[in-house]
Formats: C-alpha cells, structure tokens, sequence
C-alpha cells in the first residue's frame, strides 16, 4: 500500500507530453552513441517508424525497442539514462521539454500536488525523469530482470487500457483530492477519460485528440512541433 501523499494527483504521460521527444528512442540513440553502436540503433528505429507508418500499433512496436536493453546490467541502464537526462537538460531544457507542461506541473507540485508519470517507456528513463520533474510515483511497462539484468522482454506496454486501469487503480488507494491527467497521443484516452480533468497536449489544430477534447470540453494546451 502507498503512503499517503499530498492531497490531488497529477497523471502526466511523457514521450510528447512532458517532454519533447521519445524517451525509449532518445535514450537507445544516446546509449548507443557511448558504445559505438549507432549503426544498429539507427537501423532500429528506423524499422520501429517503418512499422509504425504502416499501422502497426505502438503495443507492437515498443516491444522491439525493450529488446534492445537484452543482457544489460538494470544499475548500468540507469547511469545510462541519469547521463541522458542531465545531457538533454544541459544542451537547453526548453528543446527538452514542453515548456507550458512542464511550468504547469512544475506550479501544481509546489501547491502540495503529486505528480504520477504515467508511461510505455521503462523504469530506468523513467527513474530518471522523476528525479527532475520531482514526481511521486511512476506507472510504466514492466520490465523482465533476472539477476540483476534486463532480459530484453517485458510486461503488457502501459498503453490505452492499461494506463486507465492504472490510474484507476492508483486512485483508489489514494487520499481523496482533484485528479488531473496530461496526454498527447490516441493511446493516452482512457487515462484522460477516468480522471476528473482532462488536458490534451499537441501541435496540431486538429486530429483525433483535438475532435476529442472539444467534444468532452477538455482543455488543450497547444506546443512546439
């Protein structure tokens, strides 16, 4: 059971959300640009986006990306993603983040809010990310480990269903408060749809999320592409 935290909780999906990129592809490139093995990782992600152009559905996709990390100690893919995340904030934090979700978040953790980052990426990135958005909690895909290393397989991806069924779940052992969710893509509408407030993050001026919101009185917040 979870100790109880401050009063409202805060749901934030991350890749496109909170931040600007993909933290499963950003942190595979930048992992691979430290052993030499950009060629592979290249070719990687390039059959991810093939695939995912094509229709293939993120639940699939992700998959490939979690095999990457086969055989890696889980304390070493850590380090890994800790020097990712202090690299991107470092280079400049507004390419790295979506500024207006991250002041956001940032004024409702100081008004006593917990912050949950709720995720298809991993725990490693993820572990990372909490230590600098100052979060309470992280929802993602399980990861298998044996004897201290990641296998290269994983758990359901926390993806459509599954986020709303976590969140649920988070918040019924929660104290009672406001509840808020954050998302940008397709796969982040049941998360939205089972808290009280509903804000969709995007570039566009249209598409399924946008339709979405204005047909449920959702709030956008509109970013960079």
């Amino acid at each position: 059971m979870r100790a109880a935290g401050p009063p409202g909780v805060v749901f934030a999906d991350v890749d496109g959300t909170l931040i600007r990129g993909s933290s499963l592809i950003d942190l595979l490139l930048f992992d691979a640009g430290t052993r030499d093995a950009v060629d592979a990782a290249e070719a990687l992600v390039r059959s991810v986006r093939q695939a995912a152009a094509s229709g293939v559905p993120r639940s699939r996709t992700a998959p490939l990306l979690y095999s990457w990390w086969a055989d890696r100690p889980v304390a070493e893919v850590l380090d890994v993603a800790e020097q990712w995340v202090r690299s991107g904030l470092r280079s400049d934090r507004t390419r790295f983040v979506h500024r207006a979700v991250d002041d956001e978040i940032t004024a409702r953790r100081g008004a006593g809010t917990a912050l949950v980052l709720v995720s298809a990426s991993f725990d490693a990135p993820l572990a990372a990310l909490a230590e600098v958005f100052d979060a309470t909690d992280v929802l993602c895909t399980p990861m298998v480990v044996v004897d201290g290393r990641y296998t290269g397989a994983s758990g359901t991806p926390m993806l459509g269903e599954h986020k709303a069924r976590a969140v649920r779940g988070y918040l019924a052992d929660a104290p009672p408060g406001h509840s808020t969710a954050y998302g940008d893509h397709p796969t982040d509408l049941e998360m939205l749809a089972a808290v009280d407030e509903a804000v969709v993050v995007t570039d566009r001026t249209h598409g399924p999320l946008v339709v979405e919101a204005a047909a449920r009185g959702w709030r956008v917040i509109t970013v960079p592409p």
